[in-house]
């Protein structure tokens, strides 16, 4: 019996577990359709931390980004000119792991990059606006500055380049978002005006966080079900 119980634990363990959602951004920090979608569409969905803890999130800024060999030191033509590829840097900078901050602090910091950059106006005395806005110490700032100057933020957005071409060469659209690694171009562009709509349509478990109440109607109810009837199944036995 102490078998049969262990397996529908397991089971249940299966179905109630939660399944994050693979959610790549690929973008341009000076394009205003890549900012609105931030803005307006993504990070007020990712604010409901219900609905945050189902996702994964990958950030790329790169975008249309065009590479070019005859500057060692500002090697990208970049869509939106030269600040962009500063900007676009300087996120790089900010999502890698070396910059010690925290998913929530990256998206803090980018919203507001986002919401403050200017393509006619050079893109740090933003960042060092943002970076008072979001509490991010000098230490951190300057550390992401000279990252974003130097090599480090070359070899970040060469990474970049690479994930994006691997996805698209060129990239088609700005911004692409794409779920569960798996471009689908109607579910990118859905999620540019309504990012949480496609997202409760990739989260399984039930019930799905209340937010997709406004969007999908009803959660589903399947894993659910199963759950009860698995523990039925475990009443009976006992």
């Amino acid at each position: 019996m102490s078998k049969y119980l262990a397996l529908l634990l397991i089971t249940i363990g299966a179905v109630t577990a939660q399944q994050k959602v693979s959610v790549k951004i690929y973008y341009e920090s000076l394009c205003e359709d890549s900012m609105a979608f931030f803005t307006k569409s993504f990070v007020p969905a990712w604010r409901d931390e219900d609905v945050q803890r189902y996702i994964n999130l990958s950030l790329i800024p790169y975008g249309k980004s065009i590479p070019k060999s005859s500057d060692p030191n500002n090697r990208w033509d970049c869509h939106h000119g030269r600040e962009e590829c500063v900007g676009n840097k300087f996120q790089s900078c900010i999502i890698d792991k070396s910059s010690g901050l925290t998913v929530k602090n990256q998206v803090d910091f980018i919203d507001c990059l986002m919401n403050k950059a200017d393509k006619s106006s050079a893109y740090m005395p933003t960042a060092d606006t943002c970076a008072s806005i979001v509490h991010t110490s000098i230490t951190t700032l300057n550390n992401l500055k000279e990252c974003a100057e130097g090599r480090q933020g070359n070899s970040i957005y060469e990474m970049n380049q690479n994930k994006t071409n691997a996805l698209q060469n060129p990239l088609q659209s700005v911004p692409t978002i794409v779920f569960n690694d798996r471009y689908n171009k109607a579910d990118s562009d859905t999620a540019q005006k309504s990012f949480l709509t496609v997202l409760c349509k990739y989260i399984m478990d039930s019930p799905k966080p209340k937010a997709c109440d406004s969007v999908s109607g009803a959660p589903s109810t399947t894993a659910g079900l199963m759950s009860l009837v698995t523990a039925g199944l475990i009443y009976r036995m006992l």
